[in-house]
């Protein structure tokens, strides 16, 4: 939602019409990454959204032409635009006498996480809202691209040093842990293909 976000420059936002936008999201957010590479790009989807997307060959298109991008999947167990689209033309009709109107649960809703680690993709699942800034961080390390380099306090907690010596590698990408108390000599470890400085205070771990 618009009202909620804060924007510094235009195409920032993209939305499709209300009419037939079901399943618009992921493609477009590949889309959105093929024509500008260096930006970061996050797409925000429904579950059926997600479904309607085809997100199989959405992640087989992702790492087949190295397009790192996030998607964030907000599981409600319901294909509430269905939902709605019923309710608007038939206000009063039969559906709108159920409590739970046919063809729009998603239940037993589908493991999203294992859609995208069948394309070895970072996935994630947040079950609170205290989890989700973390988890996010995450999954934004996981969209660096090949070549790039990013150094990583060596004091990480398990999933991030998890993700960055199992899986980005994978990718091309080259991380280095360092010494949280190294101080300015980190100056010394910084290249030109540099993106990312992963810092943790306090740090989670120590090795």
């Amino acid at each position: 939602d618009a009202d909620y976000m804060e924007f510094d420059a235009p195409n920032r936002l993209m939305t499709p019409a209300f009419s037939g936008g079901l399943g618009w999201g992921f493609p477009a957010a590949l889309g959105a990454k093929i024509a500008d590479p260096k930006r970061q790009v996050v797409a925000t989807v429904g579950d059926g959204c997600y479904i309607f997307a085809n997100p199989v060959a959405c992640h087989q298109i992702a790492e087949a032409m190295k397009l790192p991008i996030l998607i964030v999947v907000m599981n409600n167990g319901i294909w509430n635009a269905v939902r709605r689209a019923a309710l608007a033309v038939y206000p009063k009709g039969e559906a709108s006498k159920q409590q739970l109107l046919p063809i729009t649960s998603l239940s037993p809703t589908p493991d999203f996480c294992k859609i995208a680690e069948a394309s070895r993709g970072w996935a994630e699942r947040v079950e609170t809202g205290a989890d989700l800034p973390a988890a996010i961080q995450l999954a934004l390390l996981s969209t660096l691209g090949a070549g790039d380099h990013l150094l990583v306090a060596d004091t990480v907690y398990a999933p991030v040093r998890n993700l960055c010596k199992r899986v980005l590698p994978r990718f091309g990408i080259e991380p280095q842990f360092y010494d949280p108390l190294i101080g300015a000599g980190i100056e010394a470890l910084m290249r030109p293909n540099t993106k990312v400085v992963y810092v943790e205070s306090p740090g989670s771990q120590t090795f």
